[in-house]
């Protein structure tokens, strides 16, 4: 356990007000059930978020090793109760074992990526059948074209996308 900064504590309730309108672009997927997978979680609200919702199993993963211990720390001591259904963890996607999942999420780290086609393809051999990726970039970069989608076998099904 780490000790709480109150910057890294305001900056999840950020992402968490955040959370709704993120998922409202998607028609806000049922959860209930779903295992579900974040790839860059950072500090954790969005997968906090799933398992509220009712997802069976969430897992958040970075790079960012402070992010991960912030996440697993908050977890603890503020959602004890959602313990058994959320694990956070410090690794990159291509060292995630090859699991499925019924969900993909990357809010706001497909701008970090280096390549995307790569990152894309190791998400797609993680999903389950009938499984879908949901992704949403930062304000300071806009979404993927179609010409983009194409080229990684991926479409959007995006509302308020441009």
């Amino acid at each position: 356990m780490i000790a709480l900064r109150q910057e890294d504590i305001d900056y999840f309730h950020l992402g968490d007000t955040e959370n709704p309108k993120f998922w409202s672009r998607f028609n806000h997927p049922p959860m209930l059930g779903k295992q579900l997978l974040d790839v860059g979680c950072g500090h954790g609200s969005l997968c906090i978020s799933a398992a509220q919702a009712g997802a069976a199993r969430v897992v958040g993963i970075d790079i960012d090793t402070e992010r991960i211990a912030f996440a697993q720390t908050y977890l603890a001591q503020t959602f004890p109760e959602l313990q058994d259904r959320v694990e956070f963890r410090a690794i990159a996607l291509e060292d995630y074992p090859l699991e499925q999942f019924d969900y993909i999420v990357s809010k706001d780290s497909f701008e970090h990526i280096l390549n995307l086609g790569d990152t894309i393809a190791e998400m797609k051999r993680r999903l389950a059948p009938g499984g879908r990726i949901f992704s949403g970039l930062g304000l300071s970069t806009t979404a993927p074209t179609e010409a983009t989608h194409a080229s990684i076998g991926t479409s959007s099904t995006c509302r308020g996308c441009r």
